[in-house]
């Protein structure tokens, strides 16, 4: 994730919409509340209709300051976009949205006629409050767009409730396939390459480029393996890949709950090329691959293919540890397996760019998590 460059690109999708629309509304607000002011001629009063004008604003729909799109006295209008975050995961948000508005001041995107007022809330907890805070938003504060939420469980549920208001929600986080049915999710955007369905057409790619015609999945039980193992079934298929085998093991088992199931040993008789697939990406593919070790499969006879798909901030490799160590004996595990990652991940000009400018504003590097980037 670049967060910076993330920012800068939602505002790129969101202002086109939000401009045409707060346009669109004022203007409609306007020649409603000019047709229904009237003088009456013989008292010299004047009535004013639903919508008033007081000496600094003009708002839709209400005379609340606080109002979704209004425009002061001097033409500009104003939109209030809603980010919903999560504790802890994106250090100085706040800070790098408004170095985004900044940037957009000075080219000229953002200006004296249109403008955007960010609100920033924290969600993606234990209750689900991210959905209650998208609502509190929408009803109360008044937003008329939303960056997020951060988490996949609560995007599912905003994203369908912006489809409702009929707002723009945008996404910058990997994202579930579910998410691309576009008669439900109507108004949403997702701008990270780091999706489910874009990595799985890059392993079918691999595998083509390789000639491998056969496969094996090991996934394990759960809703968001599950969804994962349906997109890859759908990419293979149309890629002309076989799948012989397909085994699950149990969401929180380790290693040697791995091994005592005898499902690796069915794995070896059936496939030679081994696509993993499991919802904890980190974690269950190191223990998977600890088991693949200490069964024998850590050969050149074998190959796994490890899609690295995260739903959250960007992990570390299963080998480094807490403290940034090498951990070589896991390492080892993975001496067969190639890692496919979107390309950002591996490109630390990128990364040093956006230090670079956070510098200029005042934000030092370990006032932000680089390591998810």
């Amino acid at each position: 994730m670049r967060l910076l460059g993330c920012f800068l690109l939602i505002f790129a999708l969101l202002l086109p919409t939000l401009c045409l629309r707060g346009r669109s509304l004022l203007e409609d607000i306007d020649n409603n509340l000019y047709d229904e002011q009237t003088t009456d001629k013989n008292s010299g009063t004047q009535k004013a209709g639903k919508n008033t004008k007081d000496n600094n604003s003009t708002f839709t729909g209400t005379n609340d300051p606080g109002s979704e799109i209004r425009r002061d006295k001097n033409g500009q209008i104003k939109i209030r976009i809603g980010h919903i975050g999560a504790v802890g995961a994106l250090p100085s948000e706040d800070k790098v949205m408004n170095i985004s508005r900044t940037q957009l001041l000075e080219e000229g995107i953002l200006g004296d006629d249109f403008d955007v007022e960010i609100i920033s809330r924290m969600g993606c907890g234990e209750a689900f409050e991210g959905v209650a805070v998208a609502a509190e938003m929408y009803h109360v504060q008044k937003v008329r767009a939303f960056i997020g939420p951060y988490c996949n469980a609560e995007l599912d549920a905003v994203a369908k409730m912006g489809t409702f208001w009929d707002i723009p929600v945008i996404s910058y986080m990997s994202s579930s396939n579910n998410l691309n049915d576009r008669m439900i999710y109507k108004t949403l955007a997702r701008i990270s390459s780091k999706n489910t369905n874009s990595i799985a057409r890059a392993v079918a790619g691999l595998m083509q480029h390789y000639k491998w015609r056969k496969v094996a999945i090991a996934t394990n039980t759960g809703q968001v393996a599950f969804e994962r193992v349906q997109v890859f079934e759908e990419e293979l298929r149309h890629a002309g890949i076989t799948l012989l085998n397909k085994i699950m093991f149990e969401e929180n088992g380790d290693a040697n709950d791995m091994l005592k199931t005898g499902l690796l040993q069915e794995l070896q008789n059936t496939a030679r090329i081994i696509i993993c697939l499991f919802s904890s990406t980190r974690e269950l593919s190191k223990e998977f691959m600890q088991a693949a070790f200490q069964s024998g499969m850590n050969s050149a006879e074998y190959a796994f293919i490890l899609p690295w798909l995260q739903s959250g901030p960007k992990d570390t490799s299963p080998w480094i540890g807490n403290s940034g160590e090498m951990l070589q004996r896991v390492k080892d595990y993975y001496a067969n397996a190639i890692i496919v990652d979107d390309v950002n991940g591996f490109d630390d000009t990128i990364v040093e760019s956006f230090v670079s400018r956070l510098e200029e504003h005042n934000i030092k590097r370990e006032d932000i998590d680089v390591v998810s980037f």
